[in-house]
């Protein structure tokens, strides 16, 4: 590892949620074993789509079209990021085409935080609800607003190397929601509108959800303050950044060229796990750990883990430098063919998918003074 300075670590921590940070900054070493914080928050889903379209155009036009991709993203993500943190927010997770920002409730009650998050919803949908990027090529957004336990989950540490994940009831209700979300709008869940009823109105849509229409008591803002890092903490932080940035940022390179990428991308969705317990969390610990080492030996990169009422999901990408290979496709499915027999050592099954793509690979402002390298395909968006 190279030799501790305070620029590296600001550019590192760019890259993790508050959680991550709050976690790391707590412990005097890296942590040693799994681990499953609970407490009480609220969520929005932001679902961001018209990805599959301007990643078309943009591949048609070559070298203009990636750069011209890389502005419209750093516009679009980093409003919408400055938004989340204007109202005191933090982007959890990332997954798919949607960010997860979460609002926990630490310092006020859940039913505060989540009006700062409805509130926060309503001005991301009034005022980033589609941007036009190119004649007839836009970008659009759908906002879900959940609440209730939260886990932020460790797990991992093959090599060092750990992966987050946000589990519990306030994330099941995602999912849920996600059937409902229509474009320019904010769709409360029952749970979220049974904790801000009284303060907004709202028409009822479909299974109990709500769709806000107007806020009736302001609130007062509370932005989402800076963290700072130790120096000396910087072990523990690179534990939790990928591989494909560390070699990047180590050589200086953190702000690389926007680029088109050959990648393949493997899909597992594990059954047999519920909510985390003290008995699943050392499940999921093995079966993420069995991930790191089987997707390692082929050569390829642990992306993610998500769980929620359809499975635990494992994604992993084979092709993203510095581990291409030329036969990356051929290692992603004998990558996926070997995870699913060591994952039925373990008692789980698993349902696995390979997909070649080429998506495109940038790096995108998402909070104030932090960045997340992302991918967007035609079929996949796969940020940092």
């Amino acid at each position: 590892m190279p030799l501790p300075d305070p620029d590296r670590i600001s550019i590192l921590s760019s890259y993790l949620p508050r959680a991550v940070l709050d976690y790391v900054a707590s412990l005097p070493t890296l942590p040693s074993e799994p681990s499953a914080q609970s407490f009480p928050a609220a969520l929005l889903l932001i679902d961001i789509t018209g990805f599959t379209q301007i990643t078309s155009a943009a591949i048609r036009r070559g070298a203009a079209g990636t750069e011209q991709l890389s502005r419209s993203l750093n516009t679009y993500l980093g409003q919408i990021a400055d938004l989340i943190t204007e109202h005191g927010g933090d982007i959890a997770k990332i997954v798919g085409d949607a960010l997860i920002p979460i609002w926990p409730a630490t310092d006020e009650d859940l039913a505060t935080v989540t009006r700062r998050a409805a509130v926060c919803g309503l001005e991301i949908a009034q005022r980033l609800g589609e941007l036009e990027v190119e004649p007839n090529l836009r970008l659009s957004l759908k906002v879900g607003l959940c609440a209730g336990e939260i886990d932020a989950t460790h797990v991992g540490g093959l090599d060092g190397k750990w992966l987050f994940l946000i589990t519990g009831s306030g994330v099941a209700q995602l999912s849920i929601i996600e059937e409902v979300l229509q474009t320019g709008d904010v769709i409360a869940s029952p749970e979220a509108w049974n904790l801000i009823s009284d303060r907004f109105v709202g028409q009822r849509v479909e299974a109990g959800h709500l769709r806000l229409t107007a806020n009736r008591q302001e609130l007062s803002l509370r932005p989402l303050g800076p963290l700072s890092i130790p120096v000396d903490r910087e072990h523990s932080v690179r534990a939790y950044v990928p591989d494909v940035l560390l070699s990047r940022i180590d050589a200086g390179q953190a702000a690389w060229l926007a680029e088109f990428r050959r990648t393949t991308v493997v899909f597992a969705n594990v059954h047999g796990i519920g909510d985390v317990t003290a008995d699943t969390l050392q499940l999921l610990h093995g079966i993420t750990q069995q991930a790191q080492r089987v997707i390692g030996r082929y050569g390829g990169w642990l992306k993610e883990i998500t769980m929620d009422d359809k499975g635990t999901t494992l994604v992993a990408c084979f092709g993203v430098p510095p581990l291409t290979h030329e036969d990356d496709p051929a290692r992603a499915v004998d990558a996926a063919v070997a995870l699913q027999a060591s994952l039925r050592d373990l008692g789980v099954t698993a349902v696995l998918a390979s997909q070649p793509d080429r998506p495109f690979a940038g790096r995108s402002e998402m909070r104030r003074g932090a960045t997340s390298r992302c991918w967007v395909g035609t079929s996949i968006w796969l940020p940092a």
